[in-house]
Parts: C-alpha cells; sequence; structure tokens
C-alpha cells in the first residue's frame, strides 16, 4: 500500500460520506491546469482509503475523468471522514456550511435544520447558532469549535 498506482477505472473509487460537495468550478480550473500540462496529474495523485474512498483528491478525480486522463492514486489504510476534514481544511478551510452538510449528510438532524435556517432566512453562522440554540441557552455543543465536531444542537 504504499506506492503510486495508476487507473483510467474511475468506478473504483468512491466518495466518502460526509466529505465536502463538488465544486464544478473547481473541477473546471483543475481541468483547465491538467488539459494545459497532463504531467500535473501525475505529481499529484489522489489519497484513497483501504476502501478506496477518496480522502483527499476528489476535484482532481473529477478533472482527470472529464479529460479521460488515467488518475493517479495512492492508498493507505483506517482513515476516514475526520482525517478528510483535517487535511482538506489545511488546503481550503472548511465553513460552517461545508461542516453543516457533512454531518447532515450523515444524518444529524440538528445539522439538516441548521442548513434550512441558513437557505431560508440567509443569517450569518454566529446569529444562527444563537437563533437555533435558544436564547441564554448553554447546551454545551452550540460553539463554533463544538459545531465542526458534530455536537451543535438545536434548542426546545
Amino acid at each position: 500500500m504504499n506506492n503510486i498506482l495508476q487507473t483510467d477505472n474511475y468506478t473504483i473509487f468512491k466518495r466518502i460520506d460526509g466529505n465536502r460537495q463538488i465544486n464544478k468550478a473547481q473541477v473546471k480550473k483543475l481541468a483547465d491546469s491538467i488539459g494545459e500540462d497532463p504531467s500535473l496529474a501525475l505529481a499529484t495523485p489522489i489519497i484513497v482509503n483501504d476502501k478506496m474512498e477518496v480522502l483527499d483528491g476528489q476535484h482532481r478525480l473529477e478533472a482527470m475523468k472529464k479529460l479521460k486522463l488515467p488518475v493517479s492514486y495512492f492508498q493507505v489504510s483506517s482513515m476516514g471522514l475526520e482525517q478528510v476534514q483535517s487535511m482538506n481544511s489545511a488546503t481550503k478551510i472548511w465553513s460552517p456550511v461545508d461542516y453543516a452538510r457533512s454531518f447532515a449528510e450523515l444524518g444529524n438532524e440538528n445539522y439538516k435544520t441548521y442548513l434550512d435556517f441558513k437557505k431560508k432566512y440567509h443569517l450569518s453562522h454566529s446569529i444562527l447558532l444563537v437563533y437555533l440554540s435558544g436564547i441564554n441557552r448553554s447546551t454545551g455543543g452550540n460553539t463554533t469549535p463544538a459545531f465542526k465536531k458534530g455536537k451543535f444542537k438545536v434548542g426546545e
């Protein structure tokens, strides 16, 4: 599992539940860049776990599919969503909405409610935390760091 491998069989790769959504503009930007210099794709393999879930490089994978070029990948074991969040936040910071979508996709109703209110009322993250948790209510999970760990709770 320590070698960089290559394939044109895109179906072996899976999206890890809870990862950020694909940004089409980012895919286009990468495809344009790789199209001008295909060696860039070899220099930046995607990282997958032992289940072939993409941990890092889902946008590069989509760009390679679009260009019909082989995908270079590196396989590691025993990594999941927490490591994805950590890796991705170092390259492009996860927004509160990214975290909310991640936990909502995993079935957390509190984050689904957060997203519904965000979409309907266009409120800031801090206002949503206060509003949805109840004024002067401390649940222990309604700070931004706790929000990022999936501990956000809508007040009763």
